[in-house]
C-alpha cells in the first residue's frame, strides 16, 4: 500500500479512536479488510463533506396509516419510534428516505425528522424516495415538497444530542466499511438513543457481516458499548420477500461515557510524529531555525513584534524582574506588590531577583488581584505590581493603569506591570490579546496549558530595546549573532551583561509550531463549555465574574461551593477530577516573615474548586458533569 493510504490509515485511526471515542481499530484490522480499505479510499471525498438534507418543524397535520407491505426489519425501526413516542428524529446513512417515509406517516408526534446521506447520489435518492414520491410499497403515500425545508450542510455542524433517536438500516451493505463505521460513531454522537438493523448474512453470534461481497464480521454489542450505548432490545427479524434475516438493535445512551474526566490533559497534534522525527534528525535539536519559524507563527497570531520564546514560564518571570530591576535600579528593599493566589512560579522569580514580596488580597468575584486592595498596599516603595489572570480570566487593565497613575501622583514613581498569563493563552482584554497591552507579559506553554511546546514559555516585551536585551539574557549575554571571538566561532565575544540559560530548542518549538494550528478551535470548545456552565449552573453554584469587555480562555473554571472537602470526594466517586489547582502562597514557610492581612482571601480559599472545561470535555461529559453537581446542590 503506498505512503499516502499508510498515512491516511494513521489519520483515520486516530479520528475515530481519539476524536469520537470509537471502537479500537488497528493496522492489523485495516489489513483484514483491503478491498473495503479501497473503497473507503475512493470515498474519502463524500466521507469529509458528508451532507444532510434536513425538514423544518411542524409539518402538516397527518393521521395515522399503516402499511402492511412495509419490509418488516423497516417495521421495528417504525414500531419502535411509535412506542417510546420519539419526537426528535434522524435516519443516518442509506435508507435514503424509504424508511423516513414510513416513519413519518405513522408517527404524528414526530416534530423534526431529519435524514442524512453521505453524498449527493444518496441525496438525489433521498428527495425522490421521500418528497417525489416514487416508493414502490406505499404508493399512495403523499408528501407535498412544499412541507419539506432543504438545507444542505456539514454533518460536523450538528451538535451532540442533537436528537432524541436516530436509526439507520443496513447502512454497512451500502457504503464502504470504514464510512459505515464513522457513520454508526456519527450518529452515536448525535443521539441519546439509537436503532440499528443489518443483514444478517454471515452473523456470528455476537457480531455479522458487514458487506455483501465479503464476511469480515464486526461485534457490534461490542462496538456500541465502546460509544457509551446500552442495548435495550435486541431481535431477528425475517424478510418477507427474500430468505434472509436482519439482526435488530435498540440501544440507549449511557449518561457516564467517560467516567474519568480529568482536569487536566495534555493537547499534541496527531500529526506530530513526522515533524518531530524530521526536527531530532536535522542536526538541530538546540536553538535553530525552528526557534525562528516558531516566533514569526506567535508575532503573526497576537500581532506584536516582540516575541521570544523560552524554556519556561518560570524563566520568563525571572527574566522579566531582572530587566525590570536592571531598568529602575531596584534593591533588596523594593517592593513587588503580588497576589498570593496563583502558583509559586509567579512569585518565587520575586525572591530569586532579590526583591521584597507584598501580598495583595483576591477578588472574590475572579480570583484574580483585589484592584482596592492593591490600591491601599501602594507606597514609595512599590516599583513592580505583579499579578496573574486567574483561570485566563483577565484583570482589569484600565484600572491597573489608572492605579499606576495614581501612585505617579501620590509618590512621585510609577510602579511598572509584569502579567503573568500563565493561564490565558488567547484571552483578550477589550478586543486585544493579553499580552500586548504594553506590559512585560509572559505566557505558559508547560505541558497541559492551552498550547503546550512539551515545556516552555513566552514573554512579550513592550519595546523594542526591552526586547533587544531580553533576547541577550536568555542566552547567557551572548549576541548568536556575532559568537566568534578573534576568529574562533565557538568562542563568544565580550559580554557586557550577564545573562542565562533560558532559551528554547528547536524540538519543543516543533511541537509548538504543530499545535499552535489546533488553538483556535480548542479555545471555541473550551469557551462552548464554560458558556455551557454559565447557564446551566446558575443559581446552583457560586459562578465567576464574566465581563462583556473580556474574552476569557477558561484554562481552569473556579466555582465556589459550600462543604467542598465533601463535594471533592462526591465529584471523584462521580469519576470527574476537581481540585483548587494553586494554593496561597503566603502561607509557606520560606515567606513566612513577609505575612499580611489578607481576609477575602482567607474567606475565598476554602469555598473555591475548578471543574473540567478543557478541550476534551465533550458534550455529553459537561451535560454529565452538570447533573451530579445539581444532585449534590439541589435546588
Amino acid at each position: 500500500m503506498d505512503e499516502y493510504n499508510k498515512n491516511f490509515q494513521y489519520n483515520f485511526i486516530e479520528y475515530l479512536n481519539c476524536n469520537l471515542n470509537g471502537y479500537s481499530f488497528t493496522i492489523q484490522d485495516i489489513a483484514e479488510i483491503k478491498s473495503e480499505l479501497t473503497l473507503f479510499l475512493q470515498s474519502l471525498n463524500d466521507y469529509k463533506n458528508y451532507q444532510s438534507v434536513s425538514s423544518i418543524y411542524n409539518w402538516i397535520p397527518r393521521k395515522e396509516l399503516t402499511y402492511p407491505n412495509i419490509h418488516p426489519h423497516h417495521r421495528v425501526i417504525v414500531d419502535t419510534i411509535k412506542k417510546f413516542k420519539y419526537k426528535s428524529v434522524i435516519e443516518f446513512g442509506a435508507g435514503a428516505g424509504q424508511v423516513s417515509k414510513f416513519v413519518y406517516y405513522e408517527n404524528p408526534q414526530i416534530e423534526n425528522l431529519t435524514c442524512v446521506e453521505y453524498n449527493d447520489r444518496h441525496i438525489s435518492q433521498l428527495r425522490e424516495n421521500f418528497i417525489t414520491n416514487t416508493s414502490v410499497l406505499a404508493p399512495d403515500i403523499k408528501v407535498d415538497a412544499n412541507i419539506v425545508e432543504e438545507s444542505i450542510h456539514n454533518l460536523s455542524d450538528l451538535k451532540d444530542n442533537s436528537f432524541e433517536i436516530g436509526y439507520t438500516c443496513t447502512v454497512t451493505m451500502h457504503i464502504p466499511f470504514m464510512v459505515a463505521i464513522a457513520s454508526i460513531c456519527e450518529m452515536a454522537r448525535i443521539c441519546k438513543n439509537i436503532i440499528h438493523v443489518e443483514n444478517q448474512a454471515g452473523c456470528v453470534e455476537k457480531g455479522l457481516t458487514t458487506s455483501r461481497k465479503q464476511h469480515f464480521r464486526i461485534d457490534y454489542p461490542a462496538l456500541y458499548e465502546k460509544l457509551g450505548f446500552k442495548i435495550i432490545q435486541s431481535d431477528l427479524v425475517k424478510d418477507l420477500y427474500a430468505d434472509c434475516r436482519y439482526i435488530y438493535f435498540h440501544a440507549t445512551k449511557k449518561m457516564t461515557i467517560n467516567t474519568n474526566i480529568p482536569l487536566f490533559k495534555v493537547f499534541m497534534s496527531p500529526n506530530i510524529s513526522k515533524p518531530v522525527t524530521n526536527t531530532l534528525l536535522s542536526g538541530f535539536i538546540t536553538q535553530g531555525p525552528k526557534i525562528e519559524e516558531f516566533e514569526k507563527k506567535l508575532i503573526k497570531y497576537f500581532n506584536h513584534p516582540w516575541i521570544l520564546t523560552l524554556n519556561s514560564a518560570t524563566s520568563g518571570l525571572t527574566l522579566a524582574l531582572r530587566l525590570l530591576k536592571d531598568q529602575l535600579q531596584l534593591t533588596d528593599s523594593d517592593e513587588v506588590l503580588c497576589t498570593a493566589l496563583t502558583c509559586t512560579a509567579t512569585n518565587w522569580p520575586v525572591l530569586a531577583n532579590g526583591l521584597r514580596i507584598k501580598w495583595v488580597d483576591v477578588d472574590p468575584e475572579t480570583c484574580n488581584m483585589d484592584l482596592d486592595d492593591l490600591k491601599n498596599k501602594l507606597s514609595p516603595k512599590t516599583k513592580v505590581i505583579l499579578f496573574v489572570h486567574w483561570g485566563g480570566y483577565p484583570v482589569d487593565l484600565t484600572t491597573v493603569k489608572a492605579i499606576q497613575d495614581y501612585a505617579q501622583l501620590k509618590f512621585g514613581t510609577q510602579p511598572l506591570v509584569v502579567e503573568d498569563c500563565a493561564h490565558a493563552f488567547g484571552a483578550k482584554y477589550k478586543d486585544n490579546f493579553l499580552g500586548t497591552h504594553g506590559n512585560i507579559a509572559i505566557f505558559s506553554l508547560q505541558a497541559i496549558k492551552h498550547l503546550t511546546t512539551g515545556d516552555g514559555g513566552l514573554i512579550f516585551l513592550p519595546t523594542e530595546e526591552l526586547y533587544q536585551k531580553a533576547k541577550l539574557l536568555r542566552w547567557f549575554g551572548i549576541d548568536r549573532e556575532k559568537r566568534s571571538g578573534g576568529g574562533d566561532f565557538r568562542l563568544e565575544p565580550d559580554i557586557s551583561d550577564w545573562g542565562y540559560k533560558f532559551h528554547m530548542n528547536d524540538i519543543n518549538a516543533t511541537i509548538g509550531i504543530e499545535n499552535l494550528k489546533y488553538i483556535s478551535k480548542n479555545l471555541e470548545i473550551i469557551r462552548g463549555n464554560a458558556e455551557f456552565y454559565f447557564k446551566e449552573l446558575n443559581n446552583v453554584v457560586g459562578l465567576p465574574q464574566n465581563s462583556r469587555d473580556r474574552i476569557a480562555s477558561w484554562w481552569i473554571f473556579t466555582i465556589t461551593v459550600k462543604n467542598k472537602p465533601e463535594f471533592t470526594k462526591y465529584m471523584k466517586e462521580c469519576g470527574i477530577t476537581v481540585s483548587q489547582v494553586h494554593g496561597r502562597n503566603d502561607k509557606h514557610s520560606c515567606v513566612s516573615e513577609l505575612a499580611s492581612s489578607l481576609p477575602q482571601l482567607d474567606k475565598l480559599e476554602p469555598e473555591i474548586v475548578a471543574i473540567p472545561v478543557g478541550w476534551w470535555v465533550t458534550n455529553m461529559n459537561r451535560e454529565y458533569i452538570v447533573k451530579c453537581i445539581k444532585k449534590f446542590y439541589p435546588h
